[in-house]
């Protein structure tokens, strides 16, 4: 699927739970937590490049791991916009959570919901 998932100790997928706008609906999760590297994968990073991008990765406990990334040049209808991510999966419970930033503007996004570790 990826190229990094060979590389990789995890892969998840998540789905978001609702529709909350610049945030996609479905994400792969891909890490290693022993090198301390993850890499993301949903509609936004596919809009930019055809692979998983490698993002700031930190582990938070056996059972919890951080992701935060930021998108340039997003394509949006008054033109271009930065975006920052933030997102925690929750590997023990299934579930994710994810919020952001759209640089220049006020909206805080956010949402979450349900994760499958897939290896």
């Amino acid at each position: 699927m990826f190229k990094h998932t060979m590389a990789a100790a995890a892969l998840a997928t998540a789905a978001l739970t609702g529709r909350y706008g610049w945030i996609s609906d479905k994400f792969y999760f891909i890490y290693d937590a022993e090198a301390k590297r993850g890499w993301v994968y949903d509609g936004m990073v596919a809009s930019q490049q055809k692979d998983a991008r490698e993002v700031a990765f930190e582990v938070r406990s056996d059972t919890s791991y951080k992701f935060k990334w930021t998108m340039e040049n997003l394509k949006g209808r008054d033109g271009s916009v930065d975006a920052t991510y933030n997102a925690t999966l929750f590997t023990a419970r299934n579930r994710f959570s994810i919020n952001g930033h759209l640089h220049g503007w006020g909206n805080q996004l956010a949402g979450g919901g349900t994760c499958k570790k897939m290896r």
